[in-house]
């Protein structure tokens, strides 16, 4: 994977630092979400949410608020489709278990 690399603020170090990540390739996790139609999107942001830049100063984890929207509107997502899908309630349970793991995880909540 490609590393993509910004000048970003560090929420750690309080300066413009440059900031790493694994590079996500959109073109193709548009193309797999739009053939899966749309089952794919759930995938696609999880890896967005999980992927957040790294300081290379202190090798802290930079997020900015398009994370925390992104979280936000994911939640959305999944109530608003458990309405409509209820067979697959008990799926999105569990993606939500699994992704509220992975950002504790990730940003140490």
């Amino acid at each position: 994977m490609a590393i993509e690399q910004h000048k970003r603020k560090c929420n750690f170090c309080c300066k413009e630092v440059k900031s790493e990540r694994n590079r996500i390739d959109h073109v193709l996790h548009f193309l797999i979400s739009t053939i899966t139609l749309g089952l794919w999107v759930n995938v696609w942001m999880l890896l967005i949410i999980i992927n957040p830049y790294k300081c290379n100063v202190c090798s802290k984890k930079t997020v900015g608020i398009f994370h925390y929207i992104l979280i936000i509107l994911i939640f959305i997502y999944m109530f608003y489709s458990i309405e409509i899908l209820i067979p697959a309630f008990s799926v999105m349970l569990t993606i939500m278990r699994i992704m509220l793991f992975f950002i504790k995880h990730s940003y140490g909540i």
